[in-house]
This record gives structure tokens, sequence and C-alpha cells, in this order.
């Protein structure tokens, strides 16, 4: 038999890692999940192991999406991009970074067609030797339903169904396929179809009884169902997630509360609840959710506070990479060797980092970021 390559060993290393990681993300584990992360990171970037620090990268990007943190998601999942070209065997951490990229930028407002763009460009494809592929199947039929594209969304969402059970074509704690696909055949009048995808999810949901998973999947429900039954649920799917680290899931149902109630002639009702969800999808940097928020706001005559876009929700992903590892105090040769880029680029970075955050100095930096991060 012949010896496995250091590549092929590294690779399958990095397969049961995702793999775990993974694991925690789906029961909740997100604050475990992400300890280990770094942890995985750190000891890469110490040997220099490009491939390693991709991976767990995207793994990383893959865990802030879950639990609402977009900024950190989109720069975790660029840092993977970034390198997986000059990578040999980085289908794998690519499939997962593309996936969580899309995710992240449909929620930050990015246009559909930008985001198609970045899976053709990036070359990411679906390939049943790779676990996560299924999550770019996943990701790209909720960009179709972005697009208004619903026939082909629900088609694509489907074949989630036939991945890997390792990688959620079973779970809706890992691919909640069900549930996007019930809110495009809804779109498309299917009514039964949806109501009956959406009671699949939510008792699979339940089965694996995951907080997050089951909270998005009566959401779905509440959504495709009688309108008679939706506030029920609705506050269902609330008291699930309040206690849960899914940020953006917890927000997502709360405007849905509130939107609900404006559309029942509740106006007073509707404002808490719209507020609290307008708050929670800023702070996770959800200017999708944020602005439909307003727009239900501004219906019952109230006008919140602006929240404006300059700070550290300005940052591009590779800046808020640098600023990061600078914050922690590494210098721009450390910084530079750490992301396998030039100490020039680390430099451009941080100049521009400076300008949008207001700051003269490094040493800030911590404070800023904490501050941002709520």
């Amino acid at each position: 038999m012949q010896p496995e390559s250091p590549t092929w060993a590294l690779r399958r290393l990095n397969y049961w890692a995702i793999l775990v990681l993974v694991a925690l993300a789906a029961a909740d584990g997100l604050d475990t999940a992400l300890r280990a992360a770094d942890e995985i990171l750190a000891a890469a970037r110490r040997r220099g192991a490009a491939l390693a620090v991709a991976s767990t990268s995207a793994m990383r990007a893959y865990v802030a999406l879950r639990g609402g943190d977009l900024i950190a998601a989109q720069a975790d999942a660029q840092a993977a991009i970034d390198l997986a070209p000059d990578l040999l065997g980085a289908e794998f951490p690519l499939v997962l970074a593309v996936s969580a990229a899309v995710l992240a930028g449909l929620e930050r407002d990015e246009a559909p067609d930008s985001l198609r763009r970045l899976i053709n460009r990036t070359g990411a494809r679906y390939d049943e030797e790779f676990l996560p592929s299924g999550s770019l199947r996943y990701a790209s039929g909720v960009l179709r339903a972005a697009a208004g594209n619903h026939e082909a969304a629900v088609e694509e969402l489907r074949s989630c169904e036939l991945g890997h059970p390792g990688f959620g074509g079973q779970n809706p704690a890992t691919l909640p396929w069900r549930s996007a696909a019930a809110l495009s055949l809804t779109e498309l009048g299917r009514h039964g179809d949806a109501r009956l995808l959406a009671a699949e999810e939510v008792r699979r949901a339940r089965s694996f009884g995951a907080a997050r998973a089951i909270g998005a999947a009566l959401r779905a429900q509440a959504i495709v169902g009688p309108a008679t039954e939706r506030a029920e649920t609705l506050e269902a799917a609330r008291a699930v997630l309040a206690p849960s680290p899914a940020r953006l899931d917890l927000a997502r149902v709360l405007v849905d509360m509130g939107a609900t109630s404006r559309a029942a002639g509740r106006r007073t009702a509707a404002r808490q609840p719209l507020e609290e969800g307008l708050e929670l999808a800023a702070r996770c940097g959800a200017r999708t959710l944020e602005r439909r928020a307003r727009e239900e706001l501004a219906a019952i005559g109230v006008r919140p506070r602006s929240t404006g876009r300059d700070g550290a929700d300005s940052l591009t992903p590779s800046e808020r990479r640098v600023v990061e590892l600078a914050a922690t105090g590494g210098t721009n040769r450390e910084i530079a060797q750490t992301l396998f880029v030039t100490e020039k680029t680390v430099e451009t970075h941080l100049g521009r980092s400076f300008r949008k955050l207001d700051i003269s100095s490094r040493r800030q930096l911590p404070e800023v970021l904490a501050r941002a991060a709520g």
C-alpha cells in the first residue's frame, strides 16, 4: 500500500476538524466552536499551514454567520477565498467560504447578481466528494430566491436532500433547506406543498433539539401557514430563540411579529418588536433586515434614529481581518505572515481603516472594535 501523502493527510485532518466544528455549530455551541477554531487557526498560522488556515477561516465564517456576526463572517470567508487559489486541495474551504460569503452578503444587502458572480469567479462548485458542497447548493438556492427565481430556487434547494447526511442533507440544524424552499413555494402560490415542507422541518428540528433550528423552522411555518395562526407561531419561535446565540434569527422573528401586528391594525403592539428587531439587525450588520424594520416602523408613524455606515461597519472584510489582528498587538510583519500577504498590503488596509474608524493609533483599536460588537 502506498503511504498517504502529506497533502492528503492534511486534507483528511481538515475534514475531521471541520466536521467537529459543524457538529458544535449545529448544536448551538457557537462559543465553543469559535474558541476551538481560534486555537486551530493560531496553531496553523504558527506552522505556516496555509490550507489549514483557509479551512479554519472558512469554518469561522460559517459559525459567525449562524451567530449573526455578519461582518466577521464576511471577513473570515474572504480570508479563505483569498488563500484558496494558491492551494492544492482547497476545494473544501473554498465551497464553505463562498457559501458563507453569499449568505452574509444577502443579509448585508449586496445585489444577488454580484453574489452570483462571486460563485462563478471563485470556481466554487458542487462535488459529492466534499461534504460541505451541500452548503453551496443551499446558498445558491437562497440566492435564486432573492433574485425572484423561485422555481429554480425550489429545485436547487430540494437537491440538498441528496447531499451527505453528515453535512445537513437531513438535519435542518445544518442546512434548513426545507424552510427556504417552503418560502419560495408560497411565493409560487403552492401553499399546500409549502406547509408540508415547513411542518417536516419543524418535526426534524424538534427531533434534533437545537434552539436555532427550531426557531427558524417555526418562523417559516408561521409565514407559510394560515394568517390566523401566524402571531402565535411567531411568538413560539421568539420564545425558543430568545435565550439562544442566534441573534439574527431572533431579529427576523421580531420584525415578522411587528409586521404581523401592523398588518392586523395593532400599531401599538407592533412597535416594540419592530424596534427590538431593528436594534438586533443593526448590531448584526443585517442591512436588508434593518431596512425592512425601518419600513415597517415608518408604516406605523415611527421614525427611529439613523444607524450610520461609518466606523467598523464600513470596513471591508480584508480591512476587518487586519484591524482585528492589529488590535491583539500584532505587528505589520506578523500580520502579513499570518494572512499570507505583503507588509505593504497590511499598511494600506490599516491606513484606510484608521480613516474610517476616525482613529490615529492602533492602541485605540480594541476599544473601537469592542464598542462595535455591542
